[in-house]
């Protein structure tokens, strides 16, 4: 046998020796982390070894300390199809498994981009809101300004309008008092006259429209419509005396003016 050869084989000999020696769990892990071809090729299991690794223990082992999830072992399972090995299961396992916690990841980072942008449309729209609610209520100020004025405006042309009213009403009064005096209409009984005094003033108006209402200028006149007329007037003593016993009248002295 050439030396080589002789060389080769005691070092694969020491090498089975020291992996023989380890702890079997030890064992085990190691060849979890190699796949058959490279167990075969490293020339490190004996045949006990390679039909350990061939029944799939090992694999259905450490598929049951991965702890994956109920779900992702039925979807690994419909991935490998029937006739699966622990080894395929757990490899497609750890892939979908892997898979999934990156798209719920990007999942996750889509949803929190899309929730700060919700966030910013309604802050947004909260000032808007914001804004034409300031607006409305400066309009509604606004109108009720206007709306006040408005009616400030109508009441002062109302009462103005009133005023000019009651002022031609007045000097129609007037104008009729002073058509009286100077047409020289007298209240006539036999030779009794009665002479008007003094011309009354724009607030006796009313006594003024009393007055001339009980007057009655077509008919005669006694004692007591004359003391109703000075009553009305306010001549009193000071207007012209009227003797009702068929005398002259005596002129007592001039009425108050205006």
């Amino acid at each position: 046998m050439p030396e080589d050869m002789v060389h080769a084989a005691q070092e694969i000999q020491r090498q089975c020796s020291f992996f023989f020696e380890l702890p079997t769990e030890l064992q085990l892990l190691i060849m979890s982390k190699l796949t058959l071809l490279e167990l075969h090729n490293a020339k490190l299991i004996c045949k006990r070894f390679q039909n350990l690794a061939n029944v799939d223990q090992l694999w259905l082992r450490l598929l049951k300390e991965a702890k994956i999830d109920n779900n992702i072992l039925e979807e690994a399972r419909a991935s490998s199809g029937i006739y699966h090995s622990w080894q395929n299961l757990l490899r497609t396992a750890t892939i979908i498994e892997r898979e999934n916690k990156r798209v719920l990841e990007g999942t996750v980072t889509q949803m929190a981009q899309k929730i700060h942008q919700v966030r910013d449309a309604l802050e947004r729209q909260t000032r808007v809101l914001e804004e034409t609610h300031q607006k409305l209520a400066q309009l509604s100020n606004r109108l009720s300004q206007m709306e006040y004025q408005n009616r400030a405006k109508e009441l002062e042309r109302r009462r103005a309008r009133e005023r000019e009213e009651q002022r031609l009403e007045d000097e129609r009064w007037i104008r009729a008092w002073d058509d009286l005096h100077m047409s020289g209409e007298h209240i006539s009984h036999g030779q009794c006259s009665v002479i008007s005094s003094a011309r009354p003033r724009l607030g006796d108006m009313e006594d003024v429209r009393v007055g001339l209402g009980r007057l009655d200028t077509s008919a005669t006149t006694d004692a007591n419509q004359m003391e109703d007329i000075r009553a009305v007037f306010g001549w009193g003593e000071s207007t012209t005396a009227v003797d009702m016993k068929g005398k002259e009248p005596v002129d007592r002295g001039q009425g108050p003016g205006l």
